[in-house]
């Protein structure tokens, strides 16, 4: 068997100057949007998100594949520094919403960093 690594880019381009403090102050990108919606309703404030996500794929000998795993690692950056933890939390409760990740057969995993902005 083979074994495939792929890596993807994101940068959420949907601040408009006040990041997530109002529901209708910014736009919204499928791949991060239960993130953004939960971090909204709980007052998070994030102003910036980027993500290098990573998927491992396996092909057997017949040239047939599966995805074996995908692994998130997005970088958020938030206003309140007291708010770290729970705003990482946010990354999993997104998770259990999301239609794509509810869709899949193998697990997303996630390693999220979160900064505050100065």
């Amino acid at each position: 068997m083979k074994k495939h690594e792929y890596q993807t880019n994101l940068t959420w381009t949907g601040n408009q100057g006040l990041g997530t403090e109002k529901y209708n102050a910014y736009k919204r990108d499928y791949i991060m949007l239960w993130f953004l919606h939960l971090a909204s309703t709980k007052g998070i404030v994030v102003i910036d998100y980027t993500d290098t996500a990573t998927g491992v794929m396996i092909e057997k000998e017949d040239g047939s594949g599966y995805f074996e795993s995908v692994t998130l690692n997005p970088v958020v950056t938030i206003k309140d520094p007291t708010r770290i933890d729970e705003t990482n939390e946010l990354h999993q409760m997104s998770n259990k919403y999301c239609f794509i990740a509810n869709s899949l057969n193998f697990k997303v995993n996630h390693h999220p960093i979160c900064n505050v902005v100065d």
